[in-house]
């Protein structure tokens, strides 16, 4: 944690909110990354989406399932899907998230869903994954 620290205060001195985090496999930093926000102009570019990514290219790996996330600050439900599907195999995180976000954009479902059904089914039959 100490090392997503270091990171997070790099992130403050650009003017980006303070979070690092920090990819250990094995006993051995992997990658580190702060926000981006600013930066990147999108609010994507979390510190945990980032550290993902850059952790999957040096690895060469889709899956982090041997690899551990430090984080310093609880990871909003964008990033604990993005780690859930990276597959890593603990979370430590600092300090909690208190501030939630209360934009939900309206959603509407079934648009063109028997076309994007039948796609979606010849592509995992094709590939034999289901």
């Amino acid at each position: 944690m100490d090392h997503a620290l270091r990171v997070a205060r790099r992130a403050s001195r650009v003017n980006e909110v303070p979070v690092g985090a920090v990819i250990v496999r094995n006993g051995r930093v992997v990658c580190a990354m702060h926000n981006l926000v600013r930066r990147f102009q999108t609010p994507l570019a979390h510190a945990e989406i980032l550290v993902i990514l850059m952790a999957q290219k040096r690895l060469n790996t889709p899956y982090l399932d041997d690899c551990l996330l430090y984080v310093t600050l609880q990871p909003c439900p964008m990033c604990a899907h993005a780690i859930a599907l990276a597959r890593l195999k603990r979370v430590y995180f600092g300090a909690y998230a208190l501030k939630k976000c209360g934009i939900v954009p309206e959603t509407v479902g079934g648009v063109c869903e028997h076309q994007c059904s039948q796609l979606l089914d010849h592509f995992f039959c094709e590939k034999r994954w289901i």
